[in-house]
Protein backbone atom coordinates (compact mmCIF):
# COMPACT_ATOMS: atom_id res chain seq x y z
CA UNK A 1 0.00 0.00 0.00
CA UNK A 2 1.38 3.30 -0.80
CA UNK A 3 0.51 6.61 1.76
CA UNK A 4 1.13 9.94 1.72
CA UNK A 5 1.93 10.76 5.49
CA UNK A 6 -1.00 12.45 6.23
CA UNK A 7 -2.83 9.70 5.00
CA UNK A 8 -1.39 6.70 6.90
CA UNK A 9 -2.90 8.60 10.05
CA UNK A 10 -6.40 8.52 8.64
CA UNK A 11 -5.75 5.15 7.38
CA UNK A 12 -5.15 3.51 11.03
CA UNK A 13 -7.94 5.57 12.63
CA UNK A 14 -10.09 4.17 10.08
CA UNK A 15 -9.13 0.69 10.88
CA UNK A 16 -9.43 1.31 14.62
CA UNK A 17 -6.19 1.68 15.70
CA UNK A 18 -5.22 4.12 18.14
CA UNK A 19 -1.47 4.85 17.88
CA UNK A 20 0.05 2.59 20.72
CA UNK A 21 3.10 1.31 21.94
CA UNK A 22 5.23 -2.19 20.43
CA UNK A 23 5.09 -5.40 21.96
CA UNK A 24 7.92 -5.96 24.28
CA UNK A 25 7.68 -8.44 27.08
CA UNK A 26 7.35 -11.44 24.29
CA UNK A 27 6.61 -14.63 25.12
CA UNK A 28 9.83 -17.00 26.15
CA UNK A 29 9.38 -18.33 22.61
CA UNK A 30 10.57 -14.83 21.45
CA UNK A 31 12.96 -14.42 23.61
CA UNK A 32 14.33 -17.30 22.72
CA UNK A 33 15.49 -16.47 19.06
CA UNK A 34 18.88 -16.43 17.58
CA UNK A 35 19.86 -12.92 18.28
CA UNK A 36 23.47 -13.58 16.69
CA UNK A 37 21.51 -14.80 13.76
CA UNK A 38 19.08 -11.57 13.68
CA UNK A 39 21.98 -9.16 14.36
CA UNK A 40 24.47 -10.80 11.24
CA UNK A 41 21.33 -10.43 8.42
CA UNK A 42 20.75 -6.75 10.10
CA UNK A 43 24.23 -6.17 9.45
CA UNK A 44 24.43 -7.49 6.06
CA UNK A 45 21.68 -5.56 5.14
CA UNK A 46 23.67 -2.97 6.13
CA UNK A 47 26.36 -3.68 4.09
CA UNK A 48 24.45 -2.51 0.61
CA UNK A 49 22.84 0.64 2.90
CA UNK A 50 23.68 4.11 1.39
CA UNK A 51 22.74 5.59 4.35
CA UNK A 52 24.59 8.63 5.82
CA UNK A 53 25.59 12.57 5.01
CA UNK A 54 27.27 12.64 1.55
CA UNK A 55 30.89 13.28 1.66
CA UNK A 56 31.26 10.61 4.46
CA UNK A 57 33.72 8.10 4.54
CA UNK A 58 31.54 4.67 3.96
CA UNK A 59 34.10 1.28 3.84
CA UNK A 60 32.05 -1.62 3.50
CA UNK A 61 33.02 -4.82 5.81
CA UNK A 62 33.91 -8.15 4.96
CA UNK A 63 31.93 -10.96 5.38
CA UNK A 64 33.73 -13.79 7.16
CA UNK A 65 33.78 -17.25 8.12
CA UNK A 66 30.56 -17.90 9.74
CA UNK A 67 29.26 -14.77 8.50
CA UNK A 68 31.31 -12.79 10.91
CA UNK A 69 31.63 -9.03 9.87
CA UNK A 70 35.17 -7.59 10.34
CA UNK A 71 36.51 -4.39 9.28
CA UNK A 72 34.73 -1.41 7.49
CA UNK A 73 31.97 0.88 9.10
CA UNK A 74 28.17 1.43 9.98
CA UNK A 75 26.09 4.26 10.12
CA UNK A 76 23.68 5.01 12.97
CA UNK A 77 21.10 6.75 11.96
CA UNK A 78 19.91 7.57 15.44
CA UNK A 79 22.55 9.72 16.60
CA UNK A 80 24.26 10.62 12.92
CA UNK A 81 27.26 8.45 13.76
CA UNK A 82 29.52 5.82 12.20
CA UNK A 83 31.12 3.33 13.97
CA UNK A 84 34.30 1.12 13.13
CA UNK A 85 32.96 -2.19 15.46
CA UNK A 86 30.00 -4.34 14.49
CA UNK A 87 30.27 -5.04 18.55
CA UNK A 88 29.34 -1.22 18.85
CA UNK A 89 26.11 -1.28 17.28
CA UNK A 90 22.80 -2.81 18.33
CA UNK A 91 19.60 -4.24 16.96
CA UNK A 92 16.65 -1.91 18.03
CA UNK A 93 13.07 -3.27 17.77
CA UNK A 94 11.72 0.26 15.88
CA UNK A 95 8.77 0.04 17.88
CA UNK A 96 10.37 -2.01 21.37
CA UNK A 97 8.66 -4.86 22.33
CA UNK A 98 7.34 -3.71 25.81
CA UNK A 99 6.01 -0.97 23.64
CA UNK A 100 4.45 -3.56 21.39
CA UNK A 101 3.05 -6.10 24.56
CA UNK A 102 1.38 -2.41 26.02
CA UNK A 103 -0.17 -1.93 22.44
CA UNK A 104 -2.26 -5.08 22.21
CA UNK A 105 0.82 -7.77 21.34
CA UNK A 106 -0.18 -9.41 24.79
CA UNK A 107 -3.40 -10.56 23.31
CA UNK A 108 -1.59 -11.95 20.40
CA UNK A 109 -0.36 -15.60 19.94
CA UNK A 110 2.46 -16.68 20.53
CA UNK A 111 3.84 -17.18 16.48
CA UNK A 112 2.40 -13.86 16.10
CA UNK A 113 5.06 -12.32 18.80
CA UNK A 114 7.81 -14.47 17.42
CA UNK A 115 6.99 -13.01 13.67
CA UNK A 116 6.84 -9.47 15.15
CA UNK A 117 10.12 -9.82 17.10
CA UNK A 118 12.20 -11.42 14.12
CA UNK A 119 10.96 -9.50 11.50
CA UNK A 120 13.18 -9.21 8.89
CA UNK A 121 10.07 -8.75 6.01
CA UNK A 122 10.21 -4.91 6.75
CA UNK A 123 13.69 -2.85 6.59
CA UNK A 124 11.57 -0.73 9.22
CA UNK A 125 11.28 -3.15 11.85
CA UNK A 126 14.87 -3.48 13.08
CA UNK A 127 17.90 -1.46 12.54
CA UNK A 128 21.20 -1.41 13.29
CA UNK A 129 22.15 1.77 15.57
CA UNK A 130 25.01 2.60 17.88
CA UNK A 131 24.27 0.67 21.08
CA UNK A 132 24.54 4.01 23.24
CA UNK A 133 21.35 5.49 21.13
CA UNK A 134 19.13 2.51 21.87
CA UNK A 135 20.10 2.17 25.52
CA UNK A 136 18.87 5.79 25.56
CA UNK A 137 15.76 5.22 23.78
CA UNK A 138 14.83 1.69 25.63
CA UNK A 139 11.12 0.60 25.51
CA UNK A 140 9.87 4.58 25.03
CA UNK A 141 7.30 5.82 22.68
CA UNK A 142 7.78 9.28 20.48
CA UNK A 143 6.28 11.32 23.96
CA UNK A 144 9.71 10.15 25.42
CA UNK A 145 12.20 10.14 23.08
CA UNK A 146 13.33 10.79 19.82
CA UNK A 147 16.48 10.30 18.08
CA UNK A 148 19.12 12.34 19.45
CA UNK A 149 19.98 13.72 15.84
CA UNK A 150 17.09 15.90 14.51
CA UNK A 151 17.70 14.93 10.63
CA UNK A 152 16.35 11.51 11.31
CA UNK A 153 13.29 12.43 13.26
CA UNK A 154 11.19 12.82 10.10
CA UNK A 155 11.78 9.08 8.90
CA UNK A 156 11.32 7.78 12.57
CA UNK A 157 7.86 8.92 12.91
CA UNK A 158 7.19 7.62 9.41
CA UNK A 159 8.83 4.34 10.17
CA UNK A 160 6.87 3.98 13.63
CA UNK A 161 3.32 4.51 12.28
CA UNK A 162 4.75 2.59 8.88
CA UNK A 163 5.64 -0.12 11.51
CA UNK A 164 2.65 0.12 14.19
CA UNK A 165 -0.12 -0.30 11.31
CA UNK A 166 2.29 -2.65 9.86
CA UNK A 167 0.96 -5.08 12.84
CA UNK A 168 -2.29 -3.23 14.21
CA UNK A 169 -0.90 -2.30 17.90
CA UNK A 170 -2.94 0.53 19.17
CA UNK A 171 -1.68 4.00 20.02
CA UNK A 172 -2.14 5.78 22.81
CA UNK A 173 -3.76 8.92 22.56
CA UNK A 174 -0.33 10.96 24.00
CA UNK A 175 1.43 8.94 21.82
CA UNK A 176 -0.78 10.30 19.03
CA UNK A 177 -0.27 13.57 19.53
CA UNK A 178 3.06 13.20 19.87
CA UNK A 179 3.09 11.22 16.69
CA UNK A 180 0.77 14.34 14.87
CA UNK A 181 3.01 16.84 15.97
CA UNK A 182 5.89 15.26 14.48
CA UNK A 183 4.20 14.52 11.62
CA UNK A 184 3.35 17.54 10.87
CA UNK A 185 6.44 18.85 9.99
CA UNK A 186 7.06 16.51 7.47
CA UNK A 187 6.79 16.42 3.90
CA UNK A 188 3.63 14.63 2.49
CA UNK A 189 5.27 11.84 0.63
CA UNK A 190 4.82 8.26 -0.05
CA UNK A 191 4.98 5.49 2.69
CA UNK A 192 4.67 1.45 1.49
CA UNK A 193 3.21 -0.62 4.50
CA UNK A 194 2.23 -4.38 3.74
CA UNK A 195 -0.09 -5.59 6.61
CA UNK A 196 1.68 -8.72 8.68
CA UNK A 197 -1.62 -10.18 9.16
Amino acid sequence: MDWSVGAITNHANRLGLSFGREATRATADARQVDLTARRQRIQERLLHARRGPPGRSRHRPEIGAKCALTGGSWYSPYDDHYLDSASQLDVDHLVPLAEAWDSGASAWTPKEREAYANDLDDPRALIAVSAASNRSKADKDPTEWLPPYAGYWYTYVTDWVADKTRYQPSIDPAEQTALTEQLAACPDLPITVTLAH
